[in-house]
């Protein structure tokens, strides 16, 4: 016959309590740790465990071994965890451990993250009431906090959008400040965001004039304009058509056609607001031609059928002087007029 003899309490399990992780790592910065506790510190103890997780022994963090000794007299020991130089995202150290003939194992897991990154990201321009967004990804295990938080959507997100409005005449700059803090570890950096208003333009009022030769214009910008252009029209600028207060030239075609829209529109130092633009209309008063045909002669006694014409601006007129009469009247331009006694007598 044959037996299997056991040791008395050989089948209990290692008096070891648990595994804990006590602190995450972060790259150049905070080292992570471990720490390990039993019941009984009678006896000094060996501790083994599997080494796992995502994070590579030796590679992202200084290498442990599988095992540690609690020494006799002693309930606890730490095991830290150096993070080493390298790596996009976050990284995980899993140890497990099996105590003997227990049947269930105890698992503890250190998270291993670089240090804040100190870019806030690029400047940002806007126009007043436009948004951009700022800052930059969020890195697991980090928080974040800007100053000021006038127009934020969020003051703790790493990458809020900003909306300002600017009703001045002139560009408004802000520094957000970002701070991120990482187990402990912080860090700064500034991102300025720049505001323009929008742009304005007046063309100037409304002409009617008699001068077809010269006409001087009138423009004017303000908000985000910084300069602005005529166009409109077929005559020609002087000194040119980026002058606000130009001369303008009509053409021929323009002053035929009684008037000319001219249109000036603003160019912004920022492609970010819109241009603006005005117009102004000019009508061109050519005057009135009038014509009281050529000279007749006729015998006394007779009426002379007369032949005045108008052009311009009126389409009448009225016939004056001489003592005789007008048929059918004095406005009309082909009247027939009937000379006065005397004016036969006088010859004129």
């Amino acid at each position: 016959d044959s037996g299997l003899f056991l040791e008395a309490n050989s089948l209990q399990c290692q008096p070891v309590k648990s595994i804990a992780a006590v602190q995450n790592a972060v790259v150049g910065c905070q080292n992570g740790s471990f720490r390990f506790c039993r019941q009984d510190s009678a006896t000094a103890l060996t501790f083994n465990y599997t080494i796992a997780g995502t994070a590579t022994n030796g590679t992202d963090y200084t290498t442990i071994s599988n095992s540690i000794i609690i020494p006799a007299g002693q309930s606890c020991i730490t095991l830290p965890i150096v993070a080493l130089a390298g790596g996009t995202s976050a990284k995980t150290v899993m140890l497990i451990y099996q105590p003997g003939a227990c049947p269930t194992s105890d698992t503890a897991i250190v998270t291993i993250t670089n240090a804040p990154t100190l870019n806030a990201g690029p400047d940002a321009t806007l126009c007043t009431g436009g948004n951009a967004t700022i800052g930059i990804p969020a890195i697991t295990g980090t928080t974040y906090s800007w100053t000021p938080t006038t127009g934020l959507s969020s003051s703790t997100s790493s990458n809020p959008s900003v909306t300002i409005t600017n009703a001045g005449s002139s560009p408004v700059s802000t520094n957000y400040i970002l701070t991120a803090n990482n187990a402990g570890c912080i860090a700064t950096d500034t991102v300025k965001v720049t505001v323009y208003p929008l742009a304005t333009v007046n063309a100037g009022p409304d002409q009617t004039t008699c001068n077809t030769s010269l006409i001087q214009l009138n423009g004017t910008i303000g908000g985000g304009a910084i300069s602005a252009t005529w166009s409109g029209g077929t005559g020609s600028y002087s000194p040119n058509n980026t002058s606000l207060n130009a001369a303008y030239t009509p053409s021929a075609a323009e002053v035929n056609a009684g008037g000319v829209t001219l249109i000036l529109t603003t160019n912004n130092s920022t492609g970010q607001c819109p241009a603006a633009f005005d117009s102004v209309t000019i009508l061109f008063n050519l005057g009135v031609v009038v014509n009281a045909g050529t000279d007749q002669i006729i015998c006394i006694g007779n009426t002379v059928t007369l032949a005045g014409a108008v052009s311009g601006i009126t389409t009448s007129g009225i016939w004056s002087g001489g003592a005789g009469t007008f048929n059918p009247n004095d406005t009309t331009l082909n009247a027939v007029y009937t000379p006065s006694a005397s004016e036969a007598a006088a010859g004129t």
